[in-house]
């Protein structure tokens, strides 16, 4: 017999000999290790399919790159209602929106401030800033952008790797028969699947920064107006009536602060009036009587009678 048939026999017998005693540990062993097995071949799969790595998966980088533009614009107004709404129109009127806005009264109900934040297409962005210095004095702004193109190029490629893993996990995950390979494959793709959600989040978050710019727009009531520049009776008038106002809540402060003290004041103004009257009454009791008319003078030439003797 020649050698190379005698290798496959000896090797039958031993497998043999092998299979009555170790038959359950290699079925345990089996079911222990094929999720894991399968998840690596899922991996090895993505790293060796077409298309399937980190470079090929990388997209063109954009021509015009990823912008995101930022501003801060401060006005004065004379009316903050007013202009506030009118730089919402103007927001909506270009196809942007409001974010947020904030207004804050005033004392008298007409002075105020508000501030407001614009998500704006960038390239209506310069247009419509300049539109809304025309709504009252500018007292500030500040502009800024930042490149976010290898941001968005890496969270892209990420995404793509990402989505290829998931989706071989699934397809193996409806071939798998065993049940710990079934575990195991649920496992790893339920991992997987929270990345890519969370992947996708941070590129759509990213990706609205670059499609809207953000402006902030602070309105402030102008309150140059004093009473010296009325510019009628009415103005003239209001500004009487404010004042009296005020004179009034400064005179109900007063009179709350004086409240608390009102019992305090009273009894010492009580013991004021007794310790007066108490002196007075003292004063009246121990004077000397007072002396009688003096006598009158003899005429001129006459000597007085002279006192009878004892």
């Amino acid at each position: 017999m020649r050698p190379t048939a005698v290798l496959p026999a000896l090797a039958l017998v031993v497998g043999l000999g092998l299979v009555a005693g170790c038959g359950a540990d290699e079925n345990a062993a089996t079911s222990s290790g094929a999720g894991n097995s399968a998840v690596s071949d899922a991996d090895a799969a993505a790293a060796a399919a077409p298309g399937g790595t980190t470079e090929s998966l990388v997209q063109a980088r954009p021509a015009a790159g990823a912008i995101v533009r930022t501003g801060t614009l401060s006005l004065q107004v004379a009316d903050v209602p007013q202009a506030a709404d009118e730089t919402g129109r103007l927001a909506r009127a270009v196809g942007g929106r409001v974010d947020s806005d904030e207004r804050t009264a005033g004392n008298d109900g007409e002075d105020g401030r508000a501030v407001l934040v614009l998500r704006l297409p960038p390239p209506a962005f310069e247009p419509t800033l300049e539109r809304l210095t025309t709504l009252g004095t500018e007292r500030g702004r500040q502009l800024g952008s930042q490149d976010v193109t290898d941001q968005v190029v890496d969270l892209q490629s990420r995404l793509a790797t990402q989505r290829a893993s998931v989706a071989r996990l699934q397809a193996l995950l409806a071939r798998a028969t065993e049940v710990g390979e079934i575990v195991a494959v649920e496992g790893e793709l339920t991992k997987r699947t929270a990345e890519l959600e969370s992947l996708e989040a941070r590129l759509a978050a990213v990706e609205d920064t670059v499609a809207l710019a953000t402006l902030t727009v602070n309105l402030d009531a102008d309150r140059a107006r004093t009473v010296g520049d009325a510019l009628g009776f009415g103005d003239g008038l209001r500004a009487g009536v404010a004042i009296l106002a005020g004179l009034g809540r400064g005179s109900a402060i007063l009179v709350g602060v004086l409240v608390p003290f009102l019992p305090i004041l009273v009894v010492g103004a009580a013991v004021g009036v007794w310790l007066v009257r108490r002196r007075r009454r003292h004063a009246t009791g121990t004077a000397p009587p007072a002396a009688g008319p003096p006598a009158p003078r003899p005429p001129a030439g006459r000597t007085p009678p002279a006192a009878p003797a004892g």
